[in-house]
């Protein structure tokens, strides 16, 4: 009788020990706060892996959280593995995510780290609906970083062209139409953005090469059979990062109403656009005014917005919330 309640004590002991809460997981990639995380060329996803908690009971999966705000997270789903593709992602957006373990006695417990990553642009893009025009590889004539060569007069946004480039040497791509998104991908690296942003866009090349020069109307691949004229300016007297967007200031923000657009050096302001965060023009404007500009959002969804700013000293991205 004694063995047998020896027997039931120790068996007791070893369930009490089995039933436990797994204990948290442990970060593994992307890197928290990561930014320009990769997006893939198909269905836009960010792949998040982790390690199995070393303490608590065995986790029989983990359950993904997942949003754009702390406050937010929501639960994807329960997955078994120590990974999970996200798909759908939108590009240049923060995104905060926790996976928490889990078995058949409940979720893990202390698991306050919430990681966050922000991705990068939409590298689809480097898929031209449009194709290759003009056909010929250009090479710009005159690299002084004072001559526009021109490439083409009447390139449409979603084609790209061929560009001969050299080593060392920098560039400043450029499109007639001010609120054009553009993108460069190398030879060594075809799916990957080498540079891109709204008109122009200025880059160092790495190697002597032919690289690819697209155009779009937004950082999500939309096009538009309408002329533009596609252009670069090269050269050693090129000047990089000279311009100092933290001039322009944006207030209220958030915003109900209207968003005043100020800016302390006098430049003079061409176009304001507004994108949601799926890359979509919900306003543009166009101006030729050195003071304060007054954009009224009254008629925008509450909601995160991308405000591109182009003036005539170069063009600044900022984030706007719309009450």
């Amino acid at each position: 009788m004694k063995k047998l309640l020896l027997s039931l004590s120790f068996f007791a002991i070893y369930c009490i020990s089995n039933a436990q809460v797994p204990g948290c997981a442990t970060l593994v990639s992307p890197a928290n706060g990561a930014t320009n995380v990769t997006l893939s060329t198909s269905t836009n996803n960010v792949q998040l892996t982790w390690t199995a908690p070393t303490s608590g009971g065995a986790p029989t999966g983990y359950r993904i959280r997942w949003g754009t705000t702390l406050a937010g997270l929501t639960v994807l789903g329960t997955t078994p593995a120590t990974s999970v593709n996200i798909t759908n992602t939108l590009p240049n957006t923060t995104y905060f995510w926790q996976a928490l373990p889990t078995n058949a006695t409940g979720d893990a417990t202390g698991c306050t780290i919430v990681y966050s990553l922000t991705t990068g642009t939409n590298a689809a893009c480097l898929v031209a609906s449009g194709g290759l025009y003009p056909a010929a590889t250009y090479t710009p004539a005159t690299c002084n970083g004072v001559v526009v060569n021109i490439v083409a007069t009447d390139s449409f946004a979603g084609e790209y062209a061929n560009i001969n480039v050299t080593a060392g040497q920098t560039y400043r791509f450029q499109s007639s139409v001010a609120t054009d998104y553009l993108k460069i991908s190398t030879t060594a690296a075809p799916t990957v953005i080498a540079a891109g942003g709204t008109t122009p866009v200025t880059w160092t090349a790495t190697a002597t090469e032919v690289i690819k020069f697209f155009i779009n109307t937004d950082n999500v691949c939309s096009s538009q059979a309408t002329n533009r004229t596609r252009s670069i300016i090269c050269g050693a007297a090129l000047k990089v990062d000279s311009f100092d967007g933290s001039i322009f200031s944006i207030s209220p923000n958030p915003a109900n109403d209207f968003v005043n657009i100020s800016n302390s050096d006098n430049i003079k302001v061409s176009s304001v656009k507004i994108t949601d965060l799926n890359g979509r023009v919900v306003k543009q404007n166009n101006f030729d005014s050195v003071s304060d500009i007054k954009i009224n959002v009254s008629d925008l969804s509450s909601g995160i917005y991308m405000m591109n700013i182009n003036s005539n000293e170069g063009s600044v991205t900022k984030k706007i919330i719309k009450n």
